[in-house]
């Protein structure tokens, strides 16, 4: 899949969700607009399935 010339590496990402328990994943801003470039960023929404949440990730 690509979006706006950006190549979606989309069977990692489908690994990448059922790893961490998200059965939606969502994009929103600039990157479905005309106005993104390369400087800007992409910004994601994760829902996660119910039980789940996003766990700390410990700094060694």
């Amino acid at each position: 899949m690509n979006l706006k010339n950006i190549k979606v590496p989309t069977d990692e990402i489908a690994a990448l969700c059922q790893q961490w328990h998200i059965y939606k994943l969502s994009l929103f801003g600039s990157v479905l607009r005309e106005d993104f470039t390369a400087e800007s960023d992409i910004d994601i929404l994760g829902e996660f399935e119910a039980g789940f949440t996003l766990k700390p990730v410990k700094r060694i």
